[in-house]
């Protein structure tokens, strides 16, 4: 999940082959805290590329290590 050409993260997630929206900080069942103590995102924020608080859309487990991606 590279940052698009303008330098922001990128919007979308490929998992097991089908794109989804990744999940901002505070959209997690149950909310994450804001600021994000891994990457510093606030609410609304998508985390840093490779944070390992970033759910997986798919699972909810972590995004960086969870084996859906």
């Amino acid at each position: 999940m590279p940052p698009d050409d303008d330098g922001r993260e990128a919007e979308l997630v490929t998992v097991r082959g089908v794109t989804l929206a990744r999940l901002r900080v505070g959209e997690e069942k149950p909310p994450g805290e804001s600021p994000c103590p891994g990457c510093g995102a606030y609410y609304f924020d998508l985390h840093a590329t490779g944070c390992e608080y970033e759910p997986c859309p798919v699972c909810g487990g972590q995004l960086v290590s969870c084996g859906c991606a």
